[in-house]
C-alpha cells in the first residue's frame, strides 16, 4: 500500500499533530529546505485577468503562510490557467459556436485540460475545499503562525 505524497513538516503541523509519523520530527524539520516567505508582485508575462488573480490570491497566502519564493512559479500557473478557464467560459458562451461544433469542441478540451491543470496546483496551496481539509492556521495576521514555520 503506497503512502501518498510526501508532506513537508511546515504542511503536517498545520494539519494538527501529524508529525509524529515521521521518524524524527526534530531532524526532519532542521533538514528541511526553509524558502523566504514573501509576497511578490505578479510577474510581467501574465495577462491582466491572470493579474489580478494574482493579486487576490498572493496576500491571502502570503498571510497563511503558504507563499514563499520558491512557490513564484506554482502560483504563475495557477493564475493563468484560472484566468484561461474564465476566458474559455466566455468563448463557450458565443451564440456563433453553435454553428461550429468543431471549434466547440476543442474549446472544451482546452477548458478540460485547463481546469486539472488549475486544479492540480491549487490543492497544493489549499484553494480547494478538499486541499484545506484539516488545515489550522494562526490568526496572528500578516505572517501569521504558519509563515513563521516556513522561516
Amino acid at each position: 500500500m503506497s503512502k501518498g505524497p510526501y508532506k513537508p513538516t511546515a504542511l503536517r503541523k498545520l494539519e494538527g499533530g501529524r508529525s509524529h509519523s515521521l521518524p524524527d520530527p526534530k531532524k526532519a524539520q532542521e533538514s528541511e529546505p526553509k524558502p523566504r516567505p514573501i509576497c511578490p508582485d505578479p510577474p510581467k508575462e501574465l495577462g491582466t485577468a491572470a493579474k489580478k488573480i494574482w493579486k487576490e490570491l498572493a496576500p491571502k497566502l502570503f498571510d497563511l503562510g503558504l507563499l514563499t519564493e520558491v512557490d513564484l512559479p506554482s502560483l504563475t500557473i495557477i493564475c493563468f490557467e484560472a484566468a484561461q478557464i474564465k476566458y474559455l467560459y466566455k468563448e463557450l458562451k458565443q451564440p456563433e459556436l453553435f454553428d461550429g461544433d468543431k471549434k466547440r469542441a476543442r474549446i472544451r478540451t482546452m477548458l478540460r485540460a485547463s481546469t486539472s491543470n488549475y486544479y492540480k496546483f491549487a490543492k497544493e496551496f489549499g484553494l480547494t475545499p478538499r486541499g484545506r481539509v484539516g488545515l489550522v492556521v494562526g490568526d496572528e495576521g500578516k505572517g501569521g503562525e504558519g509563515a513563521a514555520l516556513l522561516t
